[in-house]
């Protein structure tokens, strides 16, 4: 019986909408043309100002537009390397190329002004330096660079031995923090340009700039960043065994080819056509830590202001290297694959050994807890 009554309910509802329905299709339309009957003149005035207004708005448009395209094309150029500081004038040379040229007149000659300087890192004591680290950092990467200092740069004796080290930053709000630090330091060195990601290539060539300028009596220089672990013994071997080869060349983790990055979605490497038509890079060696000779430094240095400046570091350099001629290497042992060093370990991936092997020579993005963990642990 209940069954049926709720049938008989449900029958009635459907029936109830089925005419609402009907009544909306039948009377809404009648409605609708009784109120755009009566308001036609409005409606029609209103369509009149509208398709007025829209013609005068595309007339300004299009003809403002060559103007507007060409500032921007001039304000693109003058400003490509996407700069903030106070060494960029220069680059505004390459103002009638519509895209970045591989080589140039003096467009990318800068001297660089150092706020901060140690211009004696390598005077004190010995006269002669086997290797000058450069490490790359960051402003607020203060807790990093003081876990370098106590563990893998232990070996530059607070810059009195064979070894040497600098900190190359830029500027930023905190250079009232830096001045305090390096006061107990003694190791960065501040050019005067924004702290950025897309400025790395400054940093770069404002560190290659000093040290020929101050730091001439070195015989080789490693450049890497904040976030690597080195394992320094077996970077002093390497350059050892290719002391001949590094006198023409650049080694590290290197890549003999790569294409650039069009993807715009991909904000730190993606490349534009107008930076770099070419299809492919001329090879080059990852900035996460790369070795070199003086003799290679001095002449990068010399060869950069004729080449246009590019925002990834390492292909800047590679590109300064391919002009000169000089060649890359790629040696095992930067940032390796841990398959094979953590056999001897117990397939232990996270063994701190690992990192003493004499199979690596850096690894990436090795946490500042961690690395002070490889350095206590007694390894054999």
């Amino acid at each position: 019986m209940n069954i049926i009554v709720t049938k008989i309910k449900s029958s009635k509802v459907a029936l109830f909408l089925f005419v609402c329905v009907i009544a909306y299709s039948i009377f809404f339309p009648i409605l609708q043309y009784q109120f755009i009957s009566r308001n036609h003149a409005q409606f029609m005035e209103l369509a009149g100002r509208a398709s007025h207004m829209t013609v005068i708005l595309n007339k300004q448009y299009l003809s403002s537009f060559p103007v507007r395209s060409m500032e921007l094309v001039k304000q693109s150029k003058s400003s490509r390397t996407i700069l903030e500081g106070t060494a960029t004038s220069n680059r505004s040379r390459i103002e009638n190329a519509t895209v970045r040229p591989l080589t140039c007149d003096g467009c990318f000659f800068n001297t660089f002004h150092f706020l901060i300087n140690n211009e004696d890192i390598c005077k004190r004591k010995n006269e002669s330096v086997d290797i000058l680290i450069l490490i790359m950092s960051a402003p607020l990467k203060y807790m990093e660079r003081n876990v370098i200092r106590e563990t893998w740069l232990t070996y530059t004796k607070n810059n009195t031995g064979k070894l040497r080290h600098a900190f190359l930053l830029g500027e930023s709000p905190l250079n009232k923090e830096l001045e305090k630090e390096n006061l107990l330091t003694k190791d960065i060195i501040m050019g005067n340009f924004k702290d950025a990601y897309h400025n790395l290539t400054l940093k770069s060539v404002m560190g290659l700039q000093w040290t020929v300028k101050f730091c001439n009596n070195t015989k080789y220089i490693f450049k890497t960043d904040d976030d690597m672990y080195v394992n320094i013994p077996r970077l002093v071997s390497l350059i050892k065994e290719n002391e001949d080869v590094l006198q023409t060349s650049v080694g590290g983790r290197c890549f003999m080819s790569r294409r650039p990055n069009r993807d715009k979605r991909s904000k730190k490497w993606y490349t534009s056509i107008e930076m770099y038509p070419q299809n492919n890079y001329p090879g080059f060696c990852s900035g996460t830590g790369y070795m070199t000779s003086f003799n290679v430094v001095s002449k990068v240095v010399n060869i950069s202001r004729n080449i246009p400046f590019f925002h990834l570091e390492d292909i800047y350099l590679s590109l300064c290297v391919n002009k000169l001629g000089f060649k890359l290497h790629n040696f095992e042992g930067f940032i390796p694959s841990l398959g094979k060093l953590r056999d001897k370990y117990n397939n232990d991936k996270h063994h701190p050994c690992i990192y003493k092997n004499e199979s690596l020579v850096t690894m990436h993005q090795v946490p500042i807890k961690w690395i002070k963990h490889i350095w206590q642990t007694p390894c054999l």
